[in-house]
């Protein structure tokens, strides 16, 4: 058996044999056309941008868990602690025994500065897990749809502090288990199913939002872009000209 191949555009013609026990496979390609290029792209900070940064481009860039160069410090534990006990710095507390999952959880009025984030983070808060407790499987941000369109557009970070082992605590985003590192923030896809559930007691675990809504979006991406691992400004050099290889 022999397979023949041709194909012909513009000038570009080439053939493929193959022999009958697949012991030669030959090209003979007759002409190549080369195309002129320009030098390169070069950034133009007075051109419009085309679309406006997302949800979607975030998550659909870089994934459902975006680690990032942000983290809390070694005391924040005991800085919990402290706000905790302090109402002035409460903005609203789970009730006890009013919740199946963990029972104490705070939002707070204050972002302090050592915790690497920007000054409009929104719903800043903890929950402290006990052995047993659970965070029920769930979707975010669903309650915005409406038959109209989505109302607003944030995105939430999580940053578990202690207990990340998963023999410690257990938590699945999209059904695969997700091991993060203490202290470190992440900006997570919380459209996609959600939960968790402790073996220990003692777990402290941080979530806040950033929005992307017109009036704050230029902020986010600011701190976004500085935060985000291995992402690199507008002026960077591409391709052969990369300075970076």
């Amino acid at each position: 058996m022999q397979i023949a191949m041709h194909c012909s555009s513009d000038g570009l013609q080439f053939f493929l044999k193959i022999k009958k026990d697949n012991t030669m496979v030959k090209i003979e390609q007759n002409k190549i056309i080369a195309t002129p290029v320009s030098e390169g792209l070069t950034f133009n900070p007075a051109k419009t941008t085309d679309m406006a940064f997302d949800t979607n481009f975030l998550f659909g860039s870089a994934g459902d868990i975006i680690e990032l160069d942000a983290w809390v410090p070694n005391n924040a534990v005991e800085q919990i602690d402290a706000m905790n006990a302090d109402p002035a710095k409460i903005l609203r507390s789970r009730v006890s025994g009013d919740y199946n999952g963990p029972k104490e959880g705070h939002e707070y009025s204050v972002i302090p500065e050592n915790w690497d984030l920007p000054a409009h983070t929104e719903s800043l808060g903890c929950l402290i897990y006990n052995k047993g407790d659970y965070l029920a499987p769930h979707r975010d941000k669903w309650r915005q749809v409406t038959p109209d369109g989505i109302t607003g557009d944030s995105f939430r970070m999580i940053c578990h502090l202690n207990h990340t082992n998963s023999a410690e605590f257990h938590f699945v985003v999209d059904g695969k288990i997700f091991k993060p590192e203490a202290r470190r923030w992440y900006a997570i896809n919380t459209r996609k199913v959600h939960y968790g559930f402790s073996f220990v007691d003692g777990v402290y675990h941080l979530s806040c939002a950033l929005s992307l809504d017109d009036n704050l979006r230029a902020n986010t991406v600011e701190w976004l872009l500085d935060k985000l691992p291995y992402a690199h400004p507008a002026t960077d050099r591409k391709g052969v000209d990369c300075a970076r290889n």
